[in-house]
């Protein structure tokens, strides 16, 4: 498991949620572990709250995170989930075959991944946020819709990740030094 992965991206972001199916779900993925940005699926455990800042060794920490845990439904009644992406959570694919997998393309820029999806559109995921993902065997993307659009990361075919993109600004920041880049002459030798 790669709780240790998942807890750096908690710190950085100083978020912790815990996410737990409140019915059936399509995907069998029970419970997801992140921030309201990026959530990773927990396979073979049950966590808490209580539970995991103790695994984390966090209890002195614990006050200075956004903590927050329950059902879908009940993160949606809170405002810490959208319906969409609730829906997104019970509904994503838990796994895939790589063959059928959208070929994707992808770009860094100061520590972000420029993500090309379907024919005009990109999206930025912050590189530091698929960090839980790698080492997961052959990675997988695939640009799968909530409330907008989002990042399912498979690794050795299943479900390792769900990332959110940037925020609007900081996307557009992106977006400005691409295009400014554009019309230049590449030199090399």
């Amino acid at each position: 498991m790669r709780l240790g992965k998942i807890k750096q991206v908690c710190k950085a972001a100083r978020q912790v949620y815990i996410l737990t199916a409140d019915g059936a779900v399509n995907n069998m993925v029970v419970q997801w572990i992140g921030t309201a940005r990026a959530l990773y699926p927990v396979v073979g455990l049950n966590l808490t709250l209580q539970t995991l800042i103790v695994l984390w060794e966090m209890l002195d920490k614990a006050a200075d995170l956004d903590m927050a845990e329950g059902t879908f439904s009940d993160m949606v009644d809170r405002g810490l989930l959208s319906e969409a992406d609730a829906q997104l959570l019970r509904s994503v694919p838990a796994g895939v075959d790589p063959s059928t997998m959208p070929l994707i393309g992808l770009g860094e820029i100061n520590g972000y991944k420029a993500v090309a999806c379907g024919e005009r559109d990109m999206m930025f995921i912050q590189d530091w946020m698929l960090e839980p993902c790698y080492k997961q065997g052959s990675i997988h993307y695939d640009v799968v819709s909530g409330e907008g659009k989002r990042l399912a990361v498979y690794g050795r075919d299943a479900i390792v990740g769900l990332i959110w993109p940037v925020e609007a600004s900081s996307a557009e920041a992106l977006a400005g030094i691409l295009r400014s880049m554009a019309n230049r002459t590449v030199y090399g030798t």
